[in-house]
């Protein structure tokens, strides 16, 4: 895999996608018609960069963990093992686990994240759905979310919809916005972002900064959200 060149995403201040959520991808990310403006009322926030996915990701890996704590990545196929080497590079702590390991007893993830405190998030790829049903997922959220491990999902193309990822108690999703294009999309718990300000190992993959700024793009009506 490409390493990381800084130099490749030029400065932080021209990575955000300007127009922030067009009534397509509000479309898509709430399955029915809704102002952009709107959005935050759910709940979860986006943050549009005009990079591809691997940087998306990259600036949920750098500032979600603390600096004494893990992710355990699910071990599928080719993207997880994109998401390991990326773990890698960013010089942040990763364990693996086969798949195959939770399909014959998917007990086993909770008795892995007891045993291995040091665990903070669980990331899954969309490649696994080739395998597991949607509701296989949605178990393994409910076993995350027991013990206090967050869920990170990482769509192959274009995001899943809110109601699916509230199902499976995923608070951050990596995406691509469209299908078409090489732009990219996290959309996380606002409730998250709020918690990752000052955890970034570098400026340059700082998500509370990139959601910060996407907020001044905002109508400055603030309606109560949902819990």
């Amino acid at each position: 895999m490409e390493a990381i060149n800084v130099g490749n995403y030029n400065q932080i201040n021209n990575v955000l996608i300007s127009q922030g959520l067009d009534n397509h991808l509000v479309t898509l990310l709430l399955e029915q018609s809704a102002k952009p403006e709107k959005f935050y009322l759910t709940g979860f926030e986006t943050v549009a960069f005009n990079k591809d996915k691997r940087f998306a990701l990259s600036t949920v890996l750098s500032s979600m963990l603390l600096f004494d704590k893990e992710l355990l990545i699910v071990k599928t196929g080719i993207d997880s093992c994109q998401v390991i080497d990326l773990c890698d590079e960013l010089g942040l702590l990763s364990q693996s686990v086969e798949w195959l390991l939770l399909e014959r007893d998917i007990n086993y993830l909770g008795l892995y994240l007891k045993q291995n405190k040091s665990i903070s998030h669980l990331v899954i790829c969309e490649e696994i759905l080739q395998r597991w049903s949607f509701d296989d997922i949605k178990r393994v959220g409910e076993i995350a979310m027991n013990v206090g491990v967050d869920v990170v999902f990482v769509c192959s193309g274009k995001p899943f919809s809110i109601e699916k990822m509230s199902d499976a108690g995923i608070s951050y999703m990596v995406s691509l916005s469209f299908d078409e294009t090489k732009d990219s999309l996290v959309v996380a718990l606002r409730s998250k972002l709020v918690q990752v300000e000052g955890r970034s190992k570098t400026q340059l993959f700082d998500l509370h900064h990139y959601w910060q700024r996407t907020l001044t793009m905002r109508d400055k009506i603030i309606e109560p959200m949902a819990v």
